[in-house]
């Protein structure tokens, strides 16, 4: 409620998971571009993004190689970003064994994990996810 007050760049100055300063992140670690906001949990934020033409992935560590191989140039994905900043030390570690149970699921119904990585500055999870249209 109180949001609606302030600018978006101030919003983001003062709330650093605002989508603005998500959008920054993500094109500064990895090739993927966020599009918009799809949702919001109480551990973080899905966004459609989209591959970059020149990116490369998982820039700042995290990820070997795509799980389900490379992604062409425009593919449009889900990132699930979760804000390690503040999360309590169970669900820190929680976060990073959901990225390991999607890494070994290989089901035609089960969302596939493609690639995961830290934000640069570390403060985010990012997990990049096949996106269901629908």
């Amino acid at each position: 409620a109180y949001a609606r007050v302030f600018s978006p760049s101030l919003v983001d100055e003062f709330f650093p998971m605002g989508e603005t300063g998500v959008r920054g992140r993500l094109a500064a670690s990895s090739g993927w571009h966020v599009q918009r906001q799809l949702g919001r949990g109480q551990y973080g934020t899905a966004y459609l993004v989209e591959r970059a033409a020149s990116g490369a992935s998982g820039a700042a560590g995290g990820s070997e190689e795509d799980d389900t191989g490379t992604c062409a140039a425009g593919s449009q994905a889900v990132a699930k970003v979760v804000g390690l900043e503040f999360l309590p030390k169970k669900e820190h570690a929680m976060a990073f064994q959901e990225v390991e149970l999607m890494r070994t699921l290989r089901h035609p119904y089960i969302v596939s994990l493609i690639d995961h990585f830290l934000t640069e500055d570390g403060l985010e999870l990012v997990m990049i996810m096949e996106f269901c249209s629908g």
